[in-house]
């Protein structure tokens, strides 16, 4: 009797394979098994012909897809899908692969400043600088004459003649200071009008209260000019009458109408640099000095 496991000579009755060592009735058992299984293997043969059969079609199925599907075609069809951007680094979507503004559209671009915009404020600067120094130094002038007139006018009243030919001297030379004042105010607004270039469209506003504010001003200081002069002309008339103006709305009206061009110009000056986003650096007020001459 052989072993069924290594196959190595048993003697008989034995129950171990001494060179192996399995059981002589589980090697017995065993042959039955094998033997049945290959005796009713007609289905179990039928079933491997089937799996056989299957395989077949799979590999089939594999080569001719890949036939339809060689590397060349595959080139050309991923080179005629969409292009896909990178992955975000946060998120990780899909980055768009063109441009951000051409999807969500561009953000609007600031409208960029006319520079002859810019270069008529700078002018107009210029101008208002002058102007404030003009009347300034013309209220100055009336405070220091009047201030020589009113000390030569009470030597006079206590001495001798030549006191009273000095106030005539101080007197004449403050009228001929008073005559020239008009003259400045006229080349300040040939100056303003002569702007060398073309007005531009959104200053025009601006330019005419500007304008308007000029002649108001000069107006003004002529008014200061001459009821001073008149009041320390010596002559008791013409004295009181100038009193009676300073006193009353004369110059006070005077001062009103100055400051509401002033806030008329201002107000138009503060429209054209919100139109165009500018910062207003300066202003145009009525602080010309000498507030108590103007009535304030």
């Amino acid at each position: 009797m052989k072993c069924v496991s290594c196959g190595a000579e048993m003697p008989s009755g034995a129950q171990f394979c001494a060179k192996c060592g399995v059981r002589a009735e589980s090697s017995a058992a065993a042959r039955p098994a094998v033997s049945s299984v290959s005796k009713s293997g007609g289905m179990d043969k039928g079933k491997i012909a089937l799996a056989i059969v299957a395989l077949i079609a799979l590999a089939a199925a594999g080569y001719f897809g890949w036939r339809a599907m060689r590397p060349a075609r595959v080139a050309q069809i991923a080179a005629k899908q969409p292009a896909v951007g990178p992955l975000t680094e946060r998120s990780g979507r899909i980055a768009p692969s063109g441009p951000l503004t051409e999807q969500t559209g561009a953000a609007p671009e600031k409208e960029p400043v006319p520079q002859d915009v810019i270069d008529y404020l700078a002018f107009l600067r210029e101008i208002e600088r002058q102007r404030v120094l003009l009347a300034k130094t013309q209220m100055s002038e009336v405070l220091k004459q009047s201030s020589e007139l009113t000390y030569a006018g009470a030597m006079a009243d206590w001495t001798t003649n030549e006191p009273e030919q000095k106030y005539r001297e101080v007197y004449g030379r403050f009228q001929q200071s008073l005559s020239q004042w008009s003259v400045q105010w006229q080349e300040l607004a040939g100056r303003f009008l002569g702007y060398p270039k073309p007005v531009p469209a959104t200053c025009g506003e601006l330019r005419d209260r500007y304008y308007n504010l000029l002649g108001v001003t000069s107006k003004a200081m002529a008014q200061v000019g001459n009821s001073f002069a008149q009041a320390l002309s010596g002559d008791p008339g013409k004295a009181l009458e100038a009193l009676t103006q300073m006193q009353g709305s004369g110059l006070g009206s005077a001062s009103k109408e100055i400051g509401d061009a002033c806030v008329a110009a201002d107000d138009a000056l503060a429209a054209v640099c919100d139109r165009h986003k500018l910062r207003k650096d300066f202003a145009i007020r009525d602080d010309l000095g000498g507030g108590n001459l103007l009535g304030r």
